[in-house]
């Protein structure tokens, strides 16, 4: 099974962008281990419903930075309500996309790379498809705009060069940084048809690539091949 990773092409026709949000947000941290103050966005779960925490989900609807021991007890509060194979790190999101979003989307956004959206019409042809939990979209919106997806993507795979940085031993934060996209190649390949590689990277297997084939040809999206040599788009893609 080949698996690809979907990038924008440089000039697209769709105007479709958003501002970034989510209704909880685990805190940033400052470590007192390797002394850095850090987050990172992407190990997001929008089907995540926090409310069921009451007063404790209150605590995380505003953003702030909190020493780590306060950061771990705070994740004890939601690991419970996250599948047990999610990875759950500082700036974790949780529920559905908020915010302002403006423009014409095309069938499938990958506006923010670590994040996919899809037209309610998409999902038909991914009916067999693993590894993607479909969640409305909460953003502000003309009334005339049609509603979004967001696809809950779980980790999954490994690629070549991840784990040769040793990462801190309380915070897990490593110094490694991926090189350039069509450098990306896949040491370990996902289970499943979506995963997420890296908080920043979403790969889809090659049965997702010929299911919407149309569908990205009409997002002016490329999918660009990680299994093999690194570099390789997509042949449904190529000729245009």
């Amino acid at each position: 099974m080949r698996y690809y990773t979907l990038r924008e092409r440089e000039k697209v026709r769709w105007s479709g962008g958003y501002d970034m949000g989510r209704r909880w947000q685990l805190p940033g941290v400052s470590c007192p281990t390797c002394g850095k103050t850090w987050g990172g966005g992407g190990y997001d779960y929008p089907a995540v419903d926090l409310s069921k925490l009451g007063d404790g989900a209150q605590i995380l609807e505003r953003p702030r930075c909190v020493p780590w021991a306060e950061f771990t007890a705070l994740r004890a509060t939601v690991l419970p309500l996250v599948p047990c194979d999610a990875v759950v790190t500082p700036v974790s999101g949780f529920g559905p996309l908020t915010g302002r979003a403006r423009g014409r989307f095309g069938p499938v956004s990958v506006h923010m790379p670590w994040t996919l959206l899809v037209r309610p019409d998409v999902m038909k042809r991914l009916d067999g498809l693993t590894g993607a939990v479909p969640v409305p979209a909460a953003f502000r919106r003309g009334q005339g705009d049609g509603e979004l997806l967001e696809l809950q993507v779980m980790p999954g795979g490994k690629f070549v060069g991840d784990g040769r940085h040793k990462s801190c031993k309380t915070c897990g934060r490593t110094n490694w940084v991926l090189p350039p996209p069509e450098k990306w190649r896949l040491a370990v390949p996902p289970s499943a048809d979506f995963a997420r590689v890296t908080a920043s990277v979403v790969v889809v297997s090659e049965r997702v690539v010929q299911q919407l084939e149309r569908q990205l040809e009409e997002a002016d999206i490329v999918a660009l091949d990680v299994s093999g040599q690194p570099g390789h788009e997509s042949p449904l893609q190529l000729g245009r």
